[in-house]
């Protein structure tokens, strides 16, 4: 496992491809070039790993906005390299969203609030408008999902959890545009470059909403959760990604799928088309990039990261106080288990996770885990302890130990990395009624009530 276990994630992708930002194990948070792998900037002074990323637009240099997992935004300005906090953005961060110009940020958190900041004096940013989705009086969360402005600069569409998809004035003038959805979560929204129509992403579901006269329609062949989309600068063209692992691409004006770009199981990070819509650059989570021809489907060009940026188990601490260099073994024997006996029997509880704590182990745990739970071909058996054991994490902040090394937030980095595997829980959670995926998804900070319902709704079902 140690040979092709990444030290880093990629996080999002630059409007025209270029530039990627990646989030090692130790927290350290550097944007590269995406098909070259040199470092451009490290994000000096943020606080752990991001987990929401958006690049302004201009030639993918300016500005990065960012967020960690459940924290406030942040901005940095590449320029003078200078990191500028939100205040006040409200914790809770979960959309991030610039308008075509680069004037306006939007963001939106879990609680339902979603703020329009004007960053039109370089180096600073103001909040001038605030919306909050919840009705008032409630203080059930209603988590803004998604964000996405308008070409035009006025106007910018919202998905927030049990309220669809909204086009909202961002002044908050008049009353919000809503589009008629299947009830299944939204995952992305993406504006064509003229503004004419909303491409919206949902599970087994990519969407094409005109937003002028015409029917919505979708866009056949998108299976399963995905997670990522972009339009080609002519409006001609959607690309978006997949549970399998393969890219799409589509004619937008004959709905007709052109290319399946690729298949396999290294999750998307990130899409974008070149400025003159020749090409499309994929960003992995793993860090390899590439890039494809829109016309004929080929590939262009490839980066992959370097093999050896592996985790040193020797050097990461354990529970144990022996360090992990027992844990890839004891990690693989669950994986591969076929029986609830053989996957009970491994060194990892107590180890990376004992009595509500979490050793410095727990991080690459938790990617690991989350990337198997995503690649699939598990035995019931072994999900089942996998689960567990993610739930634990997720539930888990760090020992006293892993706090004087620095890794006081170590609870947070390891929801943010399970986040990741979000919609696959909910689809898990549809299959088989786990109480222990119930917890890990409301430590997750999915709403506990439709949480539950799934629940009993799986229940139910098994018990017909």
């Amino acid at each position: 496992m140690q040979s092709v276990t990444r030290w880093a994630q990629a996080k999002g992708l630059g409007r025209s491809g270029g530039l990627v930002v990646e989030v090692g194990y130790d927290a350290r948070t550097v944007v590269r070039e995406a098909l070259s792998g040199r470092v451009v900037a490290e994000l000096v002074g943020a606080r752990h790993g991001p987990d929401l990323v958006a690049f302004g637009p201009g030639a993918d240099s300016g500005v990065l906005a960012f967020a960690p997992w459940e924290g406030a935004a942040e901005l940095w300005w590449f320029e003078e390299q200078r990191l500028q906090r939100l205040e006040p953005s409200g914790p809770g961060c979960s959309a991030l969203a610039w308008s075509a110009d680069g004037a306006r940020l939007l963001t939106g958190d879990v609680y339902g609030t979603v703020r329009v900041w004007d960053v039109r004096e370089a180096g600073e940013a103001r909040e001038v408008h605030r919306i909050d989705l919840r009705p008032e009086g409630s203080r059930r969360r209603t988590g803004t999902r998604t964000l996405a402005w308008h070409p035009d600069g006025r106007r910018f569409a919202l998905a927030a959890a049990g309220r669809g998809v909204e086009l909202r004035d961002a002044d908050g003038g008049g009353p919000p545009r809503t589009f008629d959805l299947p009830a299944e979560p939204v995952t992305q929204l993406v504006f064509d470059p003229a503004g004419e129509f909303l491409v919206v992403l949902q599970p087994d579901h990519c969407w094409v909403h005109p937003l002028g006269p015409g029917d919505p329609y979708r866009l056949p062949g998108q299976p399963g959760w995905a997670y990522c989309a972009a339009v080609a600068p002519d409006g001609g063209a959607v690309a978006a990604d997949g549970e399998d692992g393969a890219v799409r691409l589509w004619d937008t004006r004959t709905g007709e799928l052109r290319h399946t770009l690729f298949g396999g199981d290294r999750t998307v990070a990130g899409l974008a088309f070149d400025p003159e819509g020749r090409e499309l650059v994929v960003a992995h989570l793993d860090g390899t990039a590439t890039r494809w021809s829109r016309a004929s489907g080929a590939l262009l060009a490839e980066h992959r990261p370097p093999a050896d940026d592996s985790y040193d188990w020797e050097r990461i601490g354990c529970a144990c106080g022996r360090g992990a260099a027992h844990v890839p073994a004891d990690l693989e024997r669950l994986l591969t288990a076929r029986t609830a006996e053989e996957a009970s029997e491994r060194g990892l509880y107590g180890h990376v996770a004992r009595d509500c704590l979490l050793s410095e182990a727990a991080l690459p745990v938790a990617l690991l885990g989350t990337a198997a739970l995503r690649r699939g071909g598990l035995s019931g058996a072994s999900r089942r302890e996998l689960v567990e054991l993610l739930s634990l994490i997720a539930g888990a902040e760090a020992v006293t130990e892993a706090c004087e090394q620095g890794w006081g937030r170590l609870g947070d980095r390891c929801r943010a990395a399970m986040a990741e595997g979000v919609p696959l829980l909910h689809r898990l959670l549809a299959e088989e009624a786990d109480e222990d995926l119930v917890t890990l998804l409301c430590d997750l900070g999915e709403d506990r009530e439709a949480v539950e319902r799934a629940y009993w709704a799986t229940r139910e079902r098994q018990a017909e």
